[in-house]
């Protein structure tokens, strides 16, 4: 018995063979992928800080890892996470993410015991409506999703924010669309930085060694 027939549209065999189309996107994974693993090295140093606040050794504990995959939602994606620390009940972690055809973002994911540790520092920071501007905060029931429709992230608006009692979860995030992305790492070290203003860290200029 013949095996079934696979019937390719003239689009599909023309992107079939073209080995070229494949290739290229391997080299710009492979570009952003080793861009992600240069930030990591940046954002270790910048992490330190995190040293002295509650449960710092823990949270640092993980050296950063870059992942890369091939179908978030069917697209290539690439994400860097540090610190990152994952429990079964407890979560902290910044994640920075690549999504092909999508954007560029950077997250904050807060859960279990880190939420008190961290919420009134957050709450603090958010006071003032002109650092509100661009940051999303998670309304979705699935921890791990990264795309930005209404059932998932909301801006936070003229608002502000109050974090919610408890050891819920908490997520606040950033994005950038790629068409606006120039491929370098300053969206995410930028934010990186505004990330740990928020939950209380006092930066250290690079040059003068006076604090942000």
């Amino acid at each position: 018995m013949d095996g079934a027939n696979v019937t390719f549209s003239q689009e599909e065999r023309e992107l079939l063979n073209d080995a070229g189309l494949i290739l290229t996107k391997n080299r710009i994974i492979g570009k952003i992928t080793g861009m992600l693993g240069e930030t990591a090295n940046r954002f270790r140093e910048m992490a330190a800080v995190l040293a002295g606040a509650a449960n710092g050794e823990r949270i640092l504990a993980a050296s950063p890892k870059v992942s890369k995959g091939e179908s978030y939602e069917g697209l290539p994606w690439a994400m860097l996470d540090y610190p990152r620390c994952f429990t079964v009940t407890d979560v902290f972690a910044i994640r920075s993410f690549f999504w092909w055809g999508h954007h560029v973002s950077i997250t904050l994911h807060l859960a279990g015991s880190f939420i008190p540790a961290f919420g009134k520092s957050i709450e603090a920071y958010f006071s003032d409506p002109a650092l509100r501007e661009g940051w999303y905060i998670n309304v979705g029931q699935d921890a791990w999703q990264h795309h930005f429709r209404q059932d998932n992230y909301m801006p936070l608006g003229s608002s502000g924010l109050v974090v919610p009692e408890g050891e819920g979860l908490l997520k606040l995030a950033k994005k950038i669309p790629l068409a606006e992305w120039n491929g370098n790492a300053t969206f995410f070290t930028e934010n990186y930085a505004a990330l740990l203003k928020m939950l209380g860290c006092r930066l250290m200029h690079p040059d003068d060694g006076k604090a942000l």
